[in-house]
């Protein structure tokens, strides 16, 4: 990434927005003139990006063209630093969300629009059997089906053989994504990015495990530098301008789910011998997923007590599921597998849903996230500092350790209009990072 900060209201340059549909023909609609704002999201969960367009429409646009849904949009964006390069994407428009007349002869319009994978997805059924391990069978339905290439962490998941039952692509690879998990049973994501063309299928161990991307001056909350200092330094390009913590703590939803203290059981109803016709295992948090993985940060405590009991030991849910077997000769089935692996998908679905336990989202200048050669923002980690509730002269020590630490973006709203381009990012905490 280039390292020359430059001002909000310079940081990107909206080249062009353009509108083209076979109803009309070879015909291309160019309304880069007439947006005053472009929203695109990013979600760690998603393998594709939404976004959402502001425009006047004093040329009749919507209504002499027939726009309604189904219309190609293209954005082409650049940032205005030096070594950067344009970032083009192509989506198709969803829906109109609103409209408002501004006069006689012009019109607001706030269209929703969908990544192409996303939309062109929809149009198509799976219904294929598949032999391979989970990433494999993945790149192979989005090489197949969607033009794109999928760039994976890990290939040592376990092979498996499945039929998809009459899916859309995107569904069949979200529905394999969710039973895939490393040998440790961290989840699995399948992402689409603003910058590159390819999919992430990645492993939260290795996003986890890579550095952040911000080592060198962390984003901080603090009114002393949003008031003072030049908007062209790396300080001030690094303040954030808002934040809020949302759906915190929701440890009754965990235990609910049995993801705290909970018995399994997977029935094989192909088994005679009783010993043999059920998969039990007890789940304990604590034990399975906190004391074996102490690099990262959960927020749940064995302390946590009622009767003299940890939380994580109560059996609190009985949750019984019937496990396919030995439907096919030689390979697992999707729902087939031991003891030990049926756990793995606990643990898996237990530690994306202790990470994401606690969101901060924060706002940012978007400078540093769109060099147009490298992904910044979902999936990377980023270091961020808060103050205590403390005056300086008070402590010797400055930081808040609730909200200071490194923290893993997953979920990202690039927000762009002729003044500024800002980033809204959806943090989870997952170490106190070099919190001094």
């Amino acid at each position: 990434m280039s390292s020359v900060a430059t001002d909000a209201a310079e940081s990107v340059s909206i080249k062009s927005v353009t509108i083209q549909s076979e109803r009309i023909g070879d015909r291309i609609i160019n309304i880069t003139d007439k947006v005053s704002n472009i929203d695109i999201y990013e979600h760690i969960d998603k393998p594709y990006l939404t976004a959402a367009i502001t425009f006047a429409d004093d040329k009749d646009v919507i209504a002499s063209a027939d726009i309604g849904g189904g219309e190609k949009v293209e954005i082409v964006l650049q940032s205005t630093r030096d070594d950067t390069v344009p970032v083009s994407k192509t989506f198709y428009l969803d829906t109109i969300i609103a409209s408002t007349k501004m006069n006689d002869n012009a019109e607001f319009f706030v269209l929703h629009l969908i990544e192409d994978i996303g939309f062109l997805s929809s149009l198509v059924n799976v219904n294929m059997s598949y032999s391979n391990n989970p990433s494999e069978i993945i790149k192979g339905i989005s090489s197949s089906y969607l033009g794109k290439e999928v760039l994976s962490t890990d290939n040592t998941q376990k092979k498996m053989k499945l039929i998809v039952p009459n899916l859309t692509p995107i569904e069949a690879m979200c529905w394999i994504k969710n039973m895939s998990c490393t040998t440790e049973g961290y989840p699995f994501y399948l992402l689409s990015t603003l910058v590159n063309d390819e999919l992430y299928f990645v492993d939260l161990k290795t996003l986890l495990s890579a550095p952040v991307i911000n080592s060198d001056l962390p984003y901080s909350y603090s009114e002393a530098t949003m008031a003072a200092g030049s908007p062209l330094s790396s300080a001030h390009r690094r303040v954030i301008k808002g934040y809020k913590f949302s759906d915190t703590d929701n440890l009754l939803s965990l235990i609910k789910k049995g993801l705290v203290g909970a018995q399994y059981k997977y029935l094989n109803p192909t088994k005679k011998d009783p010993e043999e016709l059920n998969n039990h295992y007890v789940f304990d948090v604590q034990k399975d997923v906190i004391d074996l993985m102490p690099q990262s940060k959960y927020h749940y405590s064995d302390e946590y007590k009622a009767k003299n009991k940890s939380f994580n030991e109560f059996p609190s849910r009985t949750i019984t599921q019937v496990g396919s077997t030995d439907a096919y000769d030689k390979d697992s089935s999707y729902h087939q597998s031991e003891k030990g692996h049926y756990k793995l998908n606990t643990i898996n679905r237990a530690i994306d849903n202790l990470i994401k336990n606690n969101p901060l989202s924060i706002i940012v200048n978007g400078v540093d996230f769109l060099d147009g050669t490298a992904h910044m923002t979902t999936g990377r980690k980023i270091a961020v500092r808060f103050m205590r509730n403390m005056a300086p002269e008070d402590t010797d020590y400055y930081y808040d350790n609730r909200k200071s630490g490194d923290f893993l973006i997953f979920a990202a709203k690039h927000s762009f209009n002729r003044e500024e381009y800002t980033a809204s990012l959806s943090c989870l905490k997952i170490s106190e990072g070099d919190v001094e």
